[in-house]
């Protein structure tokens, strides 16, 4: 039932952000190519001897910031496409020792990160290549949690569920989630991160239930964040 509801739910946020970033990219690319040109032009007069300064500068930022948000509608747009899922059957362990070594190849040297598995010989029935994205996304947020940590701790643990789920969790001894944001910190739009598109939860959240499955957010042991997603 939950799983039902939350496909209900993401499809009609998905709807909604289709429509929205349809209408505006109608909207703001005519302005873009417009702005685009005119900065141009006045290059051009520019070139000739005419001190045209004000006009190139009011130009050019007018299309530097169209551009940008064109870029930012763009981001949105991979949050209304459901991701199409290719299932088959691996080794958890190679496959989430490489997660982590990606998600952690630029983390700071006293990052204490580890992977736990059991059982050892787990193996996982689902996309690699689409939960890999998610969950590396998972990943680096609980890092960047950790960042004011003296001895920041970050725990990528898989164990076998009953009927053939998995059970992933993704620790860090950060400042945790609040308990009354832990249902909004999937919805699209929405992020607490400074620069952040607000679109790598809600993508995670969309892999979980495309694979049947579920994510929610938890207290981890280690007293931060626990996100939690079973598939």
């Amino acid at each position: 039932m939950q799983s039902e509801l939350g496909a209900l739910e993401v499809a009609a946020q998905a709807d909604l952000v289709r429509v929205l970033t349809h209408e505006i990219m109608n909207s703001l690319t005519p302005v873009t190519s417009l702005a685009r040109s005119a900065a141009e032009m006045v290059a051009a007069a520019e070139a000739k001897g005419i001190d045209l300064g004000d006009a190139r500068v009011a130009s050019e930022t007018v299309a530097r910031r169209a551009e940008g948000i064109s870029r930012f509608v763009e981001s949105y747009r991979e949050f209304a496409q459901a991701p199409e899922v290719h299932r088959k059957s691996f080794p958890a362990g190679p496959w989430a020792d490489e997660i982590l070594r990606l998600a952690t190849a630029n983390a700071s040297d006293n990052l204490d990160a580890r992977l736990e598995i059991t059982p050892a010989a787990l193996k996982v029935t689902a996309d690699p290549e689409l939960m890999a994205q998610a969950l590396i996304n998972l990943l680096r947020n609980a890092i960047r949690a950790t960042a004011d940590c003296k001895k920041p701790q970050v725990r990528f643990v898989l164990s076998r569920l009953g009927r053939g789920q998995v059970r992933i969790e993704i620790r860090d001894n950060g400042p945790g989630i609040p308990e009354d944001r832990r249902d909004d910190i999937f919805l699209p739009f929405y992020t607490t991160h400074k620069g952040g598109s607000g679109v790598g939860l809600s993508f995670a959240r969309q892999v979980a239930l495309a694979h049947g499955g579920s994510i929610s957010a938890a207290d981890a042991p280690e007293g931060g964040a626990n996100l939690i997603m079973v598939i």
